[in-house]
């Protein structure tokens, strides 16, 4: 039996359960907008039992990075120039938001309207990202598990 391989784009390293476990399913995380050090990059290998690639040199030209954007099943990351690259392929994206939101992620809500296919997840008023991590949690695990 092949097991499918799911890509997650992560743009920070949170240690969460909010990968797949299960037969049919595997996680390769990718990290490619921070350049993992040898024992950061083990140590989060042993925790997933999964390879880690690390893409950090693709940040240096948009072209690679808009491919790398396209080919992703799902992608987790803050509003930078990678979230702007996932829209312009068309895919959809999971965008942590700071308190308080910027113009484009509005002040509240699970949307924008300038990107309707990205599903947002907010910081707290008083800075807390517990419930934005564990919606995350909830979210990934009710698709891909």
């Amino acid at each position: 039996m092949n097991a499918k391989v799911l890509s997650i784009f992560c743009l920070f390293l949170v240690i969460t359960p909010f990968y797949v476990h299960g037969q049919e399913s595997q996680i390769r995380l990718l990290n490619p907008s921070l350049e993992l050090r040898v024992n950061e990059r083990i140590q989060l290998e042993e925790l997933l039992g999964q390879e880690v690639l690390d893409f950090s040199d693709i940040n240096d030209d948009l072209e690679d990075a808009l491919a790398l954007m396209a080919l992703l099943d799902d992608y987790v990351g803050v509003s930078n120039t990678n979230m702007h690259l996932r829209a312009a392929s068309g895919r959809p994206a999971r965008v942590l938001v700071t308190h308080p939101g910027e113009y484009r992620w509005q002040v509240d809500g699970e949307h924008s309207p300038w990107f309707p296919d990205f599903q947002l997840y907010r910081q707290a008023v008083d800075g807390d990202w517990q419930g934005a991590f564990t919606e995350l949690s909830s979210d990934i695990k009710a698709k891909y598990e």
